[in-house]
């Protein structure tokens, strides 16, 4: 076990983000596993005040974060806690050691880069750490210090959501204290601060969370998740309320793009692939100005939109893609391990699909994060909000709209396999009697109408074609069919099929005299009855012609669409179709025996 540790950690280094690494890391592995990557400590030849002169003179953007109140001495035991702007970490490297001395150093740089975050996040949220750095004041001892109001709210974000418990604070006002040994006396420190600036507060952990909240100081929602997936004993704090709605009724997932891929020209592959194959349907398309990239960029991720393990940095945020997802999956219990607030493993799937179909269309030098993902409703609303606080409320209203409309009501006996794409097929109790409802997306109305007023038509001009029992605005319930051909063999089918061929050709001729192309008339469509009966379902694809041609072995059904002399499609189609060749020849074989017993 020992040997296999080191191997497992990179190769989740080479896979997954870092602070699923860290949390795995630090949950799956030994306690000598873990690596500090922060620990410095000072070279030998230099004190701390000869360091922080020495940081000084080089112009290194830093603040000191905390118990310098001794300075020239310092506190047994305690190690200095540097938060350092990242492009000057290069500037101090050389003052410090990994060979360890009595003088430790935790470094951390103010966006979480360069390796050294908080268990692969940002010690503070970025602009808490723009505010420390730009506020810090220079000491006589030449030390940058925080000023007293951001030295206060610092030491309270470090002591709520890094110590918790640990802080020796109670969790709420008038409680008892969490911990009745802390390592450092926080709640007196913080309670002397907090009447100094004039403060009334508590100084409970609750109440703290409070002030920094109101201040915009807290973490943003998706950093406060990240941070409890590392101290899951901050859940008290959380106002998660991403729980609430099953997901029987659909989820709702924002996809930050990020400005890599608009760079490299993959935006719109990229969006035609999320609603082609991965069937979610575009709530709304943003692409990000200037403000909102700047509110983005500091309010999701934690601010942080580096490269994490892939070879260079996928760029800040660009295009907020709102989607729908009508049908989600359950999460299994593996993958809430690693992400413990996705419920729906669609979300996983789509961002992983997504980073793949990027990826092989570039060179692997090239490889960067192109997408960000929400890992549930509730925080892809909290996106919105961020983004575009304007539109919330109406695209709120839609998905209302969207979740009321896609609603069976009736008793739902199964689901029907289907591409889902456009509409949802379910076996239903109607009235005491098994029966079909197909039930379409709101934005594919027009595949609802189209198919509404073949079966209404045509279920009167042939009992191969099944009637309707009832309809809404956007669904009809049709009749339910067993059918006898599920379970066979292909070729089992096929011979089945080959003799009812008369029957089926006669379909198309039907359509074609009523001015009509099936247009994707397939094996998929035929049922046979355990009694026998043809049934043809399916008519999302019809077409009425407005050009009919003259002869049925020219119809579009049998020969397919044909095209202009600028290579465009006559009768105002935009796509072919299925032929008979391609689809009922290989099983019926030649059209011309079929067309005799027709005549």
């Amino acid at each position: 076990m020992k040997g296999i540790i080191p191997s497992f950690k990179h190769l989740l280094k080479d896979n997954l983000p870092e602070a699923t690494v860290n949390f795995l890391a630090n949950n799956l592995m030994p306690e000598k596993r873990r690596s500090p990557r922060n620990r410095r400590y000072i070279r030998t030849g230099l004190s701390r005040v000869g360091l922080l002169r020495e940081m000084e003179r080089r112009n290194v953007r830093y603040v000191l974060l905390r118990w310098f109140e001794g300075l020239p001495d310092w506190p047994e035991g305690e190690d200095m806690d540097f938060l350092v702007h990242s492009e000057d970490i290069e500037k101090i490297q050389d003052l410090f050691t990994l060979a360890g001395n009595d003088m430790p150093v935790d470094l951390f740089s103010h966006d979480g880069s360069k390796g050294l975050s908080y268990s692969g996040l940002p010690y503070y949220p970025l602009p808490f750490s723009e505010r420390l750095l730009k506020g810090a004041v220079l000491t006589e001892l030449r030390a940058r210090v925080p000023n007293f109001e951001m030295y206060f709210a610092s030491l309270a974000y470090h002591a709520v959501y890094h110590k918790f418990y640990k802080s020796g604070l109670p969790l709420e006002s008038g409680g008892d204290a969490c911990n009745d040994n802390p390592e450092n006396p926080y709640p007196e420190l913080l309670s002397e601060m907090a009447r100094t600036l004039g403060l009334e507060l508590d100084c409970s952990l609750v109440s703290l969370h409070a002030f920094l909240h109101e201040n915009q100081l807290a973490p943003t929602f998706d950093l406060m998740r990240k941070l409890e997936g590392i101290n899951p004993h901050l859940s008290p704090l959380m106002n998660d309320t991403g729980g609430v709605l099953s997901l029987v009724q659909g989820e709702v997932i924002a996809f930050v793009v990020r400005q890599w891929t608009l760079d490299n020209g993959l935006y719109e592959d990229l969006r035609k692939e999320l609603q082609v194959n991965l069937k979610l349907e575009i709530l709304t398309e943003i692409y990000l100005d200037g403000d909102q990239k700047q509110r983005a960029n500091r309010g999701i991720r934690g601010g942080d939109w580096g490269k994490g393990p892939h070879k260079i940095a996928g760029g800040g945020p660009a295009v907020l893609l709102l989607c729908f997802d009508y049908h989600p999956v359950e999460a299994s219990s593996e993958l809430k391990l690693i992400h413990p607030h996705i419920r729906n493993a669609n979300i996983s799937r789509f961002k992983g699909h997504l980073r793949k179909y990027v990826e092989e269309r570039v060179l692997i030098t090239k490889h960067a994060n192109p997408i960000h993902s929400s890992d549930d409703e509730y925080e892809a609303w909290q996106y919105a909000e961020i983004i575009a606080p304007d539109e919330t409320a109406s695209l709120k209203e839609r998905v209302s709209r969207i979740r009321k409309a896609y609603e069976t009501v009736l008793p739902v006996i199964d689901l029907l396999p289907s591409h889902r794409r456009r509409a949802k097929l379910e076996v239903v109790d109607f009235d005491g009697i098994k029966a079909v409802k197909k039930t379409f997306r709101l934005s594919e109305l027009d595949y609802f109408q189209r198919e509404l007023e073949i079966l209404s038509l045509f279920s009167k001009k042939s009992p191969l074609i099944p009637g309707v029992l009832a309809r809404g605005d956007n669904y009809f319930i049709i009749p339910y069919f067993e059918n006898a051909l599920e379970g066979l063999s292909l070729s089992e089918q096929d011979r089945i099929l080959k003799g009812r061929g008369a029957e089926i050709v006669s379909v198309l001729k039907l359509f074609y005299d009523e001015g009509y192309a099936l247009m994707d008339f397939n094996r998929n469509n035929v049922l046979i009855t355990p009694q026998g009966n043809l049934v043809i379902i399916d008519f999302e694809y019809a077409h009425q012609y407005i050009d009919k041609p003259e002869n049925f072995c020219f119809s579009y059904d049998i020969v397919g669409v044909p095209k202009k002399n600028d290579g465009s499609y006559v009768d105002g189609l935009i796509e072919p179709c299925l032929t008979y060749k391609d689809s009922w020849e290989p099983i019926l074989g030649p059209l011309d025996k079929y067309l005799r017993q027709l005549t």
